[in-house]
C-alpha cells in the first residue's frame, strides 16, 4: 500500500472512530430531547427516500451554480458554514447541560475554528475530516438499523440506495466524475485530498458520511455491531485501494465500503445469534 493510500486509510478510520463517540454522544442527547434530529421516527423506512431525495435535490442544486457561476468564493463560503455548524455540534455534545451562556459556549469555538481555517487554508483537509466525522453521526443518530415492518432498516436502506447510485453516477452517467472535477477546479469542499511523495488521492466526503451513518445506527444495537460495521468498511476501503494501486481513475468507493460493512455487521449479527446461547450454556 502505497504511502498516500495509507495516509487516506487511516484518516478513514480515524474519522470513523471520532464518529463512534459523536455518535453515541448524539443518541444519548436525542433520546433525552437535548438534540433535535433530523427525524422524528428513525425507524420509518420513508426516512432513507427523505435523504436520498435531499442529496438528488443538492447535485441538481450544485450543477446549476456550477454552470451559472464561475467563482470560488461562494464554495468557500459554504465549507466556512460547514464547519461552523460542525464545531457548534462537536462542542454541544462536550459541554455540560450546566455550562452558564450555552450558545456562547458553543459558537465561540465554532468562530475561532473558522478563523483559522480563513487564515490558514492548509487546514482545509483536516476540518473536512472533523466535519465528516460530525456530519454522519448526527445524521445516523436519527436512523435505526432495523424496522418492525421490512427486512431491513432504515439506515441500511439509505446505504444500499447511495451505493447503488455511486455506481450509476460514476460508471453509467458519469455525472458525478464530471461533478467532482469541476469542484475541484472551484476548490470546493466535496472531496478529501490526500497527497503524499508526489502522489495524490482523493475521497468523497460522502464516502466518510455515508459509512458513518450505518456505524452510528448500529449504536443502538450495541458497541459491537457498531464496531463490526467499522471494521467492515475499512476492509471495504482496502479493497477500494487495492483497485486504484492497480488502475488508476475514478471508482465508485461507497459500494465496497458499503458491502462490506454490512457483511461484517451481519458476520456479527450471525454469532450473536448462534454463538451466545451455546456460551451459556457452558
Amino acid at each position: 500500500m502505497r504511502k498516500v493510500s495509507q495516509l487516506m486509510f487511516f484518516s478513514f478510520v480515524g474519522v470513523q472512530l471520532l464518529g463512534l463517540f459523536v455518535g453515541w454522544n448524539f443518541i444519548q442527547l436525542a433520546g433525552m430531547g437535548l438534540v433535535p434530529t433530523i427525524f422524528e421516527n428513525p425507524a420509518d423506512l420513508f426516512n432513507a427516500v427523505k435523504l436520498f431525495a435531499y442529496i438528488i435535490f443538492s447535485v441538481i442544486l450544485l450543477f446549476a451554480v456550477l454552470y451559472f457561476y464561475k467563482g470560488k468564493r461562494l464554495f468557500l463560503v459554504l465549507e466556512l458554514l460547514i464547519i461552523f455548524a460542525s464545531v457548534q455540534l462537536f462542542f454541544i455534545i462536550l459541554l455540560p447541560e450546566w455550562t452558564p451562556a450555552p450558545d456562547l459556549a458553543v459558537s465561540v469555538p465554532a468562530i475561532l475554528a473558522v478563523a483559522l481555517r480563513w487564515k490558514y487554508p492548509q487546514t482545509k483537509t483536516a476540518f473536512l475530516l472533523f466535519s465528516s466525522a460530525i456530519v454522519g453521526p448526527y445524521i445516523g443518530a436519527a436512523f435505526d438499523v432495523t424496522s418492525p415492518d421490512f427486512v431491513v432498516g432504515p439506515a441500511i436502506l439509505a446505504v444500499l440506495i447511495f451505493a447503488l447510485y455511486d455506481v450509476i453516477a460514476v460508471f453509467v452517467t458519469k455525472h458525478m466524475v464530471t461533478l467532482a472535477r469541476e469542484l475541484e477546479k472551484r476548490e470546493a469542499a466535496f472531496a478529501v485530498f490526500f497527497s503524499r511523495d508526489k502522489e495524490s488521492v482523493q475521497l468523497g466526503t460522502g464516502d466518510l458520511v455515508l459509512p458513518a451513518i450505518l456505524i452510528t445506527s448500529s449504536l443502538k444495537l450495541s458497541l459491537f455491531h457498531s464496531l463490526f460495521a467499522l471494521a467492515g468498511a475499512a476492509f471495504g476501503l482496502i479493497f477500494m485501494i487495492y483497485l486504484l494501486e492497480k488502475k488508476r481513475g475514478y471508482y465508485p468507493a461507497l459500494p465496497p465500503i458499503i458491502l462490506f460493512s454490512l457483511i461484517f455487521l451481519a458476520v456479527y449479527q450471525l454469532l450473536e445469534l448462534f454463538v451466545k446461547p451455546v456460551l451459556s450454556l457452558v
